[in-house]
C-alpha cells in the first residue's frame, strides 16, 4: 500500500518590530524599508546620473569648500518628524556624528570624517580628511537622516538597539505590527 499523501505547512516567516536604521539586521534594513520611514537629504534618480538627477529633499543645497574636503549642507525649513517634532540641522548633524563615532553604522558608504559636523544656522557642515567630489550619492542620497534624539537613546548600542516605535521624514508611520504579515 501507498503511504497517505501529507503536505506539511510552510514555515512563516517572522519579523521582530525593530526599525533601527543603523542595524543590518532591523527589519527596515533587511526588507529595505529604511525610506519609508527616514529620509535622505537629496532624491537621486539612479537613471540620471549627472547632477540634474539630484533633487533636493531635506536639503535645499549644498557645497564643497577647502577643495571639496569640507561639504556645507543647507538643511530645509519646516519639516516635521511624524511625532510632529521639528527636523533640523541638528538631526542632519547627529546621523553624521553617529556614523563617524561608529563606522559599523555607516551602511551607505559615508566616508571617514576628520572631526564632527559642526552647525551654523540652518547650515552643517562635514569635514573630510580629502575631497569627496564622487561621494554625493553617499553622503546625500543614500544615508537616511534620524532624529538625534533617536541617536542619543540608542548611544552605544547604535547598531544592536532596538526601535520598536520609528520617527522619521518619511512618508510611513508604524500603525501596527505583526510578526509575521
Amino acid at each position: 500500500t501507498a503511504s497517505p499523501l501529507v503536505i506539511n505547512p510552510a514555515v512563516a516567516v517572522t519579523y521582530t518590530q525593530n526599525f533601527n536604521p543603523f542595524d543590518p539586521q532591523s527589519t527596515a534594513s533587511t526588507l529595505e524599508i529604511r525610506s519609508l520611514v527616514y529620509e535622505p537629504l537629496y532624491e537621486i534618480d539612479a537613471l540620471t546620473p549627472a547632477l540634474s538627477g539630484m533633487h533636493p529633499w531635506l536639503a535645499t543645497g549644498y557645497a564643497f569648500e577647502d577643495g571639496g574636503t569640507e561639504l556645507r549642507i543647507a538643511v530645509r525649513g519646516g519639516v516635521r518628524l511624524s511625532d510632529g517634532t521639528a527636523f533640523g540641522p541638528a538631526d542632519v548633524a547627529a546621523t553624521f556624528r553617529a556614523i563617524r563615532d561608529d563606522p559599523a553604522a555607516d551602511y551607505s558608504g559615508v566616508p571617514a570624517q576628520s572631526v564632527d559636523p559642526t552647525i551654523s544656522g540652518r547650515t552643517v557642515t562635514l569635514h573630510f580628511p580629502t575631497p569627496q567630489y564622487l561621494s554625493l550619492d553617499s553622503i546625500l542620497g543614500n544615508t537616511y537622516m534620524v532624529p538625534a534624539a533617536l541617536v542619543t537613546r540608542l548611544g552605544a548600542d547604535l547598531t544592536t538597539g532596538k526601535v520598536s516605535d520609528p520617527v522619521g521624514t518619511g512618508p510611513f508611520v508604524l500603525a501596527r505590527f505583526s510578526n509575521t504579515e
